[in-house]
C-alpha cells in the first residue's frame, strides 16, 4: 500500500512538473483577450462575462487619477481615493470603436471599491494625434469585495484618447480622460498588457500541490495508525475531522471552478483540484467512516439499522459540506468570518474533556491534518502578489495563525496535565466510590 502512495505521488509530481516546464515556453506578446496571462488576475471574469461582449480585444493597464479641483469629490460618487489601478479594453465591430470598457480600482485590490464603467462613443473627431468623443453615454456599476452597491450613468460626457497612430491596439501608450462635471473628471495613462502571470499562477499551484500531498500522506498514515487500535479513533472529535474533510472539499470545488474560470491556466490548477479531490473523496472519508464504526456500530444490531446509520451518517455530512461551501462562498473576503475558522480545533477540545481518557496527541493528526489548515489563507492574506489580487492583511495573518497555535499547545497541555486540568479540582466531576446502603430493604 506504501508503495502505491508513493507511486501515485510521484506520478503526480512528474505530471505537474512536466505541465509546468511545457507551459512557460514563449508566448506571443499581442494576446487575445480570452487567452490573455493576466487577465484573472485583474479582472473579475464573472463581471466580465455578464457585462462585455469581447472579440479578440487587448487589455490596457496603466492608473487614474483624480482631476477634480476639490479634493473631496468623490469619483463616480464612489471612490474615496484621488488615484490607483485602472484596466480597460475596446470592443470593436467592422474595426470601428464602439465601446470602452473600464475598471478603476480603489487603489489596487479586487476586494476593495471598485467601478465598472461602460462608455458608448460618439460623434468622435480626430484632431492631430487625439481622438475628441463627446456626447458620450456613460454606465458605471459599483461593487465592494466584488458585491454590487448600485449603478449610475451621466450622458454628454467627453473622453479624449491621445494616441499615437491610429492603429490603437498596436500601441504601447495612450492618455484616456474621462470629464463631466464634478461627478466623473479623471484622466488615466495605459500600455498594452503585456506581462504573463503564468509562472506566478504556476508557484502557487505548485505550493498548493505540495500541501495538499502532505496533507494526503498524513490522513494516510493516521488512518493506518488508527486502524491498529480500533480504541484511539474513539478519542477523536468527529465534529472536527468532518470540517476537515468539508474543507478539502471546499478546496477542491475551488480549483476546478477556477480550472474551467481560465481555461489558460487549466494545466496548472487540474493538478491541484484533482490532489484535494483525491483527499477529500477517499481519504478523509476513509478516516471519517473509521471513527463512526467504532463509535456507533455497536448501536446498530440488524443490517437495515447499519444501513439506515450510514444514510443519515452521509446526509449529516453532505448537509455540512453545502453549509460550509455557501458560507465561504459569501463571506470568504470578510476578515471576522476568517477568525472563526480555525476554531474547529475547539470540538476536539471538549471532546478530550467529555471523555477524560488519555489525549491522542498524534504527530500526523496535529500537524499533519490540524495545523497544516492554517496555510492556504495566509498566501491569500499575507502575500501581497498574490494571483488572486486581494489586498494583504498582516494583522489577520498574525491572529489567524495565533488562533491555531493556542489550540494546538492546549491540546498538548491537555495531552500532559490530563484533558480536564483547566477544571479546578473542586469542580471535577469524580466517581463515588462509597454507597449508601439501606439495611431496611436488606
Amino acid at each position: 500500500m506504501l508503495l502505491k502512495i508513493i507511486l501515485i505521488n510521484i506520478i503526480l509530481s512528474l505530471i505537474a512538473i512536466y505541465i509546468f516546464i511545457y507551459s512557460l515556453k514563449p508566448q506571443a506578446i499581442s494576446q487575445k483577450i480570452l487567452e490573455n496571462t493576466s487577465i484573472s488576475q485583474y479582472f473579475p471574469k464573472r463581471i466580465l462575462q455578464e457585462e462585455a461582449p469581447i472579440y479578440n480585444q487587448y487589455i490596457y493597464t496603466g492608473t487614474w487619477q483624480s482631476q477634480s479641483i476639490k479634493k473631496d469629490i468623490l469619483q463616480f460618487n464612489y471612490l474615496d481615493q484621488n488615484k490607483g489601478n485602472s484596466y480597460f479594453f475596446i470592443e470593436y465591430e467592422n474595426n470601428i470603436a464602439q465601446n470602452i470598457y473600464m475598471y478603476y480600482y480603489n487603489p489596487q485590490y479586487t476586494d476593495e471599491k471598485f467601478v465598472f464603467a461602460i462608455v458608448n462613443l460618439s460623434q468622435c473627431q480626430l484632431l492631430l494625434d487625439r481622438w475628441i468623443c463627446v456626447k458620450n453615454y456613460v454606465k458605471w456599476k459599483k461593487y465592494d469585495k466584488k458585491y454590487y452597491k448600485g449603478s449610475g450613468y451621466v450622458q454628454n460626457a467627453t473622453i479624449i484618447i491621445r494616441i499615437q497612430n491610429s492603429d490603437i491596439p498596436q500601441q504601447t501608450t495612450f492618455l484616456i480622460s474621462l470629464e463631466y462635471q464634478n461627478q466623473i473628471n479623471l484622466k488615466g495613462q495605459y500600455q498594452a498588457q503585456t506581462s504573463s502571470s503564468a509562472m506566478q499562477v504556476a508557484l502557487y499551484n505548485v505550493y498548493m500541490s505540495f500541501i495538499g500531498l502532505l496533507q494526503l500522506f498524513c490522513v494516510w498514515k493516521f488512518a493506518e495508525y488508527l486502524q491498529r487500535n480500533e480504541i484511539r479513533s474513539t478519542k477523536l472529535s468527529l465534529i472536527t475531522i468532518g470540517f476537515v474533510s468539508a474543507n478539502d472539499c471546499y478546496l477542491a470545488l475551488c480549483h476546478i471552478y477556477l480550472s474551467i474560470q481560465n481555461t489558460f491556466f487549466l494545466q496548472y490548477f487540474i493538478i491541484t483540484a484533482i490532489i484535494y479531490f483525491v483527499l477529500a473523496s477517499i481519504y478523509d472519508m476513509k478516516l471519517l467512516i473509521i471513527i463512526w464504526k467504532n463509535r456507533y456500530y455497536v448501536n446498530y444490531n440488524t443490517p437495515q439499522e447499519i444501513r439506515k446509520g450510514f444514510i443519515l451518517f452521509y446526509a449529516k455530512f453532505y448537509l455540512s459540506l453545502i453549509v460550509i461551501i455557501l458560507l465561504n462562498y459569501y463571506f470568504y473576503l470578510f476578515d471576522i468570518y476568517l477568525y472563526f475558522l480555525p476554531l474547529f480545533i475547539i470540538p476536539q477540545i471538549i471532546h478530550n474533556y467529555m471523555k477524560g481518557n488519555q489525549v491522542e496527541y498524534n504527530f500526523y493528526y496535529i500537524f499533519g491534518i490540524l495545523f497544516l489548515r492554517v496555510i492556504e489563507p495566509i498566501y491569500i492574506r499575507g502575500c501581497p502578489e498574490n494571483i488572486f489580487g486581494y489586498a494583504p492583511h498582516y494583522q489577520f495573518c498574525i491572529i489567524w495563525t495565533s488562533l491555531f497555535i493556542i489550540q494546538i499547545f492546549f491540546i498538548y497541555l491537555q495531552y500532559k496535565l490530563g484533558p480536564r486540568f483547566f477544571i479546578p479540582r473542586r469542580f471535577r466531576v469524580q466517581y463515588n466510590y462509597f454507597h449508601t446502603v439501606n439495611f431496611e430493604d436488606r
